[in-house]
């Protein structure tokens, strides 16, 4: 097979080794949530009943914010590095004061925007 043939089959195909979260992340938005430690990066506990295997943990709620509040943004706020989590410890604690019953399934989510200093 020609090289012009295998070097447009590997253009085409290239996009399938990248991580599209990961991409769309630094393209349109960003996660605050990336920077923290996966153990702490869920929001609820799902039993997947097809696929056993699947952990429990799962990241449903999430913290997206545009390419304007990042380091090189334009915003006059900025969303630094981990400036964002999820609220446990306040799940928590409401948990314990007024019950399972009265309390969503999904932890809160925060971030901490910060005046740009430029």
């Amino acid at each position: 097979m020609p090289g012009r043939v295998v070097r447009a089959y590997e253009e085409f195909f290239a996009g399938y080794d990248e991580d599209p979260v990961a991409l769309l992340a630094t393209t349109f938005l960003n996660h605050a949530l990336f920077d923290q430690p996966q153990v702490l990066r869920w929001t609820t506990k799902f039993q997947d009943n097809l696929d056993p295997r699947r952990g429990q943990n799962i990241l449903l709620d999430h913290i997206l914010f545009t390419q304007a509040l990042t380091r090189s943004g334009t915003s006059p706020l900025e969303a630094r590095a981990n400036a964002g989590w999820v609220e446990h410890l306040a799940f928590e604690t409401a948990e314990s004061s007024f019950g399972r019953e009265m309390l969503s399934d999904h932890r809160p989510v925060s971030v901490k925007l910060t005046p740009r200093t430029n």
